[in-house]
């Protein structure tokens, strides 16, 4: 065979063999291109699934929580078409991404879970009963919330699989093509053979590079830098979009859960609050751990509905509101937002324009009664959600205790007149015991008071009774205590008050009720006992006796006149 031929035979060959390997590659190519097409199009899919089930499942529980105080039927209405889309997601998620359907149906379980704590709520008769019903939901939350993670890691680790898999398939490829230009190699030069030899290792350190990109980004860690060649570039860069999708969605995780534990801390120390003080340093104790760097301010309505007063928070008052009505967050029971660039649109009771403030309001007993206004900082759109959930556990405590205060307070005053009654006296004296503080005790009662009843009858008894009891009230200091044990009968406790005063404030008050009956033409009196401690006696008990002696004394003496206690002992020391 001439040399020509044999030329031609060469370059025949080499061009037949460069076009294979072209047609391959190509084909290779397209092959890997479609593929990763489909592998990008499915996560950004999910990703928009999960996003909005998050969505909705904080949508819902914030639509419970609101329940919980408001209970009105635009917050259950919220509630339900928030878990209802919550549900029905989460069903297609299963049917549209077969690959995580297992994960999908323990999330509809979840759910149902959850739409069952919720229906507690809605049932619970009680304030009690809700709160108890609550924190079974917010542990079903928690539960819906780990099983969105569940997805989340699930659908990365299997886009790492597919992503590994289709690497394993671009080696094996490669590996192919290695194999085939091996074999093909007597055909060709050997600058050919030496040029596809250094293709392969250069994708086989690329293949190396990305297994350790994607093990990094499951770790948390960095990734390693990119090896700067045209010719894996763009399996360089799928690769690191994988990898930082993974880190995301890791980071995603970490964020949810902290805010979870965060909220299931802030509602276990508000059950541990037993007063308003308390709940009030942690309101802003849970506002330093959220918002870092901001200023904080709790108001409160005062009883009448009528002042704005602060009750916790910073010097650095950014604004004064006077009224609830005149403060934005408390009138639209909302969150009000602030920022330095809205000038027109700002609250007009700030007073630094420059400074960043937003305030959610407090709702107590299902009425907006006050504002938590955290300043100086730019909230986003989750910790807007914090906030509101600050202001709304806050507003659901401070009902509690209120409730709470208003049940003990009538279990210790009479109905009648307000005063204390036997049980709060009897606490009063026990506290001056325990303590060792020395005390005056009255023992007073109204005069001739069943003639009275049956000559003018009870309504008009009745009001006598109210009288002497404001002028019990107005003829005591703060520390003293008025109390009505029963009947006519009435008590009242002078802490650090010696005989000779406690003779003279009883001698004050027998004087006024006299005028006050002047002017009720009914013309009642009152006999009024004194006794001290610890001269008339070593418990309470034996000055009360003393004191009640001192006042049958007075009723012997003709009645409308105050006696001062004489015991044996005493009348012997003064002879």
């Amino acid at each position: 065979m001439s040399r020509g031929r044999h030329r031609g035979l060469v370059v025949d060959a080499q061009l037949i063999h460069l076009g294979v390997v072209i047609a391959v590659l190509l084909g290779g190519a397209a092959w890997l291109g479609v593929e990763a097409q489909g592998q990008i199009l499915w996560p950004d899919t999910i990703r928009g699934e999960l996003r909005l089930l998050d969505r909705h499942l904080l949508d819902a529980s914030a639509g419970a929580n609101d329940f919980v105080t408001t209970r009105e039927d635009g917050d259950w209405a919220r509630y339900q078409h928030a878990v209802l889309s919550l549900r029905e997601g989460a069903a297609r998620l299963g049917v549209e991404q077969p690959a995580v359907a297992g994960e999908a149906t323990a999330l509809v379980d979840g759910i149902d879970g959850m739409m069952a704590a919720a229906e507690e709520i809605h049932d619970g008769a009680t304030l009690d009963d809700r709160l108890v019903a609550m924190r079974h939901f917010d542990e079903q939350v928690a539960v819906v919330a780990d099983l969105l993670g569940t997805v989340d890691a699930s659908a990365a680790a299997l886009l790492a699989r597919q992503h590994f898999g289709r690497l394993a398939r671009a080696g094996g490829l490669m590996v192919a093509l290695a194999v085939y230009v091996g074999l093909a190699g007597i055909f060709v030069r050997r600058r050919w053979n030496a040029m596809l030899v250094a293709r392969v290792e250069e994708a086989r350190r690329t293949l190396g590079r990305n297994v350790v990109a994607l093990q990094r980004a499951r770790e948390g860690r960095e990734l390693p830098p990119p090896s700067n060649s045209d010719f894996v570039a763009p399996l360089e860069t799928e690769v690191d979009a994988v990898a930082t999708l993974i880190a995301e969605l890791r980071a995603a995780a970490e964020e949810d859960g902290r805010w979870v534990r965060f909220r299931q801390d802030l509602e276990a120390a508000l059950d541990l609050a037993d007063d308003e003080p308390e709940i009030y340093r942690i309101a802003r104790k849970a506002s330093e751990i959220a918002f870092p760097g901001s200023s904080f301010q709790l108001w409160l309505a005062d009883h009448s509905f009528s002042e704005l007063v602060p009750r916790c928070g910073d010097r650095d008052v950014l604004c004064h509101p006077e009224r609830p009505t005149s403060c934005p967050a408390v009138r639209r029971s909302d969150i009000t937002e602030h920022s330095p660039g809205r000038s027109l649109a700002r609250c007009p009771h700030l007073v630094d324009d420059s400074a960043a403030a937003t305030c959610a309001f407090v709702p107590i007993g299902g009425r907006s009664q006050g504002a938590i206004q955290v300043g100086r900082v730019d909230l986003n759109d989750r910790q807007l959600g914090v906030l509101r959930h600050i202001a709304s556990a806050v507003g659901a405590r401070l009902s509690a205790v209120r409730a709470l205060g208003r049940s003990e307070l009538q279990a210790r005053t009479d109905v009648l007149t307000g005063l204390a009654n036997r049980r709060a006296m009897n606490q009063r004296l026990a506290d001056l015991e325990r303590r060792a503080v020395p005390y005056a005790v009255i023992a007073a009662d109204l005069d001739h008071f069943k003639r009275l009843n049956d000559t003018f009858g009870h309504e008009v008894g009745d009001r006598c009774l109210k009288v002497f009891a404001q002028v019990l009230r107005d003829s005591i200091r703060d520390t003293d205590l008025a109390c009505r044990p029963g009947g006519e009968e009435f008590t009242v406790i002078l802490p650090q008050v010696g005989l000779e005063a406690a003779r003279q404030r009883a001698e004050e008050i027998r004087r006024r009720v006299e005028e006050a009956s002047r002017g009720m033409g009914t013309g009642f009196t009152a006999s009024l006992g004194v006794a001290v401690s610890p001269l008339h006696g070593d418990t309470a008990e034996s000055v009360l006796r003393a004191a009640d002696e001192a006042l049958y004394a007075a009723k012997e003496a003709g009645r409308n006149r105050v006696e001062v206690y004489r015991a044996p002992r005493v009348l012997e020391e003064a002879s």
